[in-house]
């Protein structure tokens, strides 16, 4: 498929706190063609609907875990208050793919099943339904570029992003510049002002816009990639660019 389109999804239970970036992908080269800031006056599912009815073939980048580790619900499922859990903590509160994204680039993301991060995943999941039943129609996980036929979702991981691509912020001086420095080197165009502006100013901008990044690599064929396809269904996959080894060894 030559051109998709791409909505960049840095999700946050508070709308004030999630970003948003709209994405044209052709052919491997990105263009961003909007960048905002959710509100209480107009959520992020309200911004998401508009862009899905105005685009033909969407990928959805969401900034959240899509999933559960498998063992926990395993365990739960029987479990007794009082009485121990089998399994090791490291695989029951994280998921394969947190796992991987740790081996790999060293960075470790945070455990769906430890920390704050589940009620993220909890919102992003009703989202992803509520877009379903508001415009009648599938928002299916993709594992392929070639499975996206209108819409589909991948969940990505900015963070890991830039690592995997070894980008980091030269100063910690003045974050907006390192921001903005940051998108030329992810090879990103952004040419209105007002949305480079945003993106200089607001974290929350700027990692929506690496969530359109991590998309493009995934419909490259760039990313780690499945090691174990039935477990990344049943707990999801971050998608994250696959550095060579020549690039692991300078970080």
């Amino acid at each position: 498929m030559d051109h998709i389109t791409i909505i960049g999804v840095d999700y946050s239970t508070d709308n004030r706190k999630t970003g948003l970036a709209l994405g044209a992908w052709d052919n491997g080269k990105v263009k961003i063609a909007d960048v905002t800031i959710a509100s209480e006056r107009e959520p992020a599912p309200k911004i998401i609907a508009r862009w899905l009815t105005q685009h033909r073939v969407v990928l959805l980048a969401m900034d959240a875990p899509l999933g559960w580790p498998e063992a926990m619900g395993r365990e739960l499922s029987s479990h007794s208050a009082g009485r121990p859990l089998q399994t090791k903590a490291d695989e029951f509160f994280s998921r394969l793919t947190d796992r991987v994204v740790r081996d790999c680039i060293a960075k470790k993301p945070l455990e769906v099943g430890a920390n704050l991060i589940a009620r993220t995943t909890h919102s992003a999941l009703r989202l992803l339904e509520d877009l379903r039943n508001d415009m009648h129609t599938e928002i299916p996980l993709v594992w392929d570029p070639s499975e996206i036929k209108k819409t589909g979702a991948i969940e990505v991981y900015p963070a890991a992003t830039l690592i995997a691509r070894n980008i980091k912020s030269r100063s910690n001086e003045n974050a907006g510049e390192e921001r903005l420095n940051m998108v030329r080197q992810l090879g990103l165009s952004i040419e209105q002002q007002a949305l480079r502006k945003l993106v200089e100013e607001s974290p929350h901008a700027f990692d929506a816009v690496v969530c359109i990044t991590a998309a493009s690599d995934f419909l490259q064929g760039s990313c780690i990639p499945v090691d174990d396809m039935a477990k990344a269904k049943k707990e999801g996959w971050i998608w994250v660019f696959q550095r060579s080894k020549m690039q692991g060894q300078r970080i």
